[in-house]
């Protein structure tokens, strides 16, 4: 498939990068976005999982916000849409964490392939921000 032939294979070791698990914050459920770009059709089916890592790229050359979304194997399958990574960014970046640990969710509609993410509302990961800034936050995973 020519559609196939043109999807990007990245992948990221989480091994060592200190993650900060998100999944206990107030959440609101986004779709995925740019699967496509990511996996192939055959990957998509299977790319159902209960949690995924966020990662920021401030090098990205479409959005310095952006925000990758990641397999908790480290193969990138997405990443946050802009309108939510623009609220994310920031404080990911003060935080300093290397990656974030979300829940995640399968499609919700039959045929569907594209997962959902739950991610903080801007009022949760401000305050968590805030809360870790200050030392009195928890989350950092072993």
């Amino acid at each position: 498939m020519l559609a196939d032939s043109r999807v990007t294979r990245r992948r990221k070791k989480l091994d060592d990068l200190q993650v900060v698990d998100l999944s206990g914050l107030d959440t609101i459920r986004q779709k995925v976005k740019g699967v496509s770009f990511y996996l192939s059709v055959n990957e998509r089916k299977h790319a159902v999982a209960n949690s995924f890592m966020l990662v920021r790229d401030p090098r990205n050359e479409y959005d310095s916000n952006a925000v990758g979304v990641y397999s908790p194997e480290g193969r990138q399958v997405g990443h946050v849409s802009a309108s939510r990574a623009v609220i994310l960014a920031p404080e990911f970046d003060r935080i300093g964490a290397d990656a974030y640990r979300v829940s995640g969710a399968p499609p919700n509609t039959e045929g569907s392939v594209v997962p959902f993410i739950d991610l903080p509302t801007a009022p949760a990961i401000r305050a968590f921000a805030a809360a870790w800034i200050a030392g009195d936050a928890s989350g950092v995973a072993d």
